[in-house]
């Protein structure tokens, strides 16, 4: 039976590997996932933000959860602060619920 979740990624043909900060160095629980829907950033159990065929999206919830972040979500998209602000208001930038309701179980939370 194929899932019908509205959520936005699925699991075939995943690829995650370590988001990496402007020294090479791979980030403790910050992840890069590719599947078939586009490219996103995770931090820890957490879809921050990603790029699908309609563009860049972030989450509507956690999109600006922490300095730290955020620090990390510019990372991923290359955009500093001022940029992000600018393109959420010119409309370039859409938000969307990127995790399921339930996303911190198995976390403790």
């Amino acid at each position: 039976m194929k899932n019908e979740s509205k959520h936005p990624i699925s699991s075939e043909g995943v690829k995650v590997k370590s988001l990496t900060n402007s020294n090479g160095n791979k980030v403790a629980n910050q992840f890069v996932i590719t599947t078939a829907e586009g490219t996103f950033f995770q931090s820890y159990g957490t879809i921050v933000a990603g790029y699908t065929e309609t563009g860049l999206v972030f989450d509507a919830d956690y999109w600006n959860y922490s300095r730290t972040t955020s620090r990390h979500r510019n990372n991923f998209t290359g955009l500093d602060s001022p940029e992000t602000k600018k393109r959420i208001k010119e409309g370039q930038i859409k938000f969307q619920q990127l995790n399921p309701d339930n996303h911190y179980v198995g976390y403790g939370y």
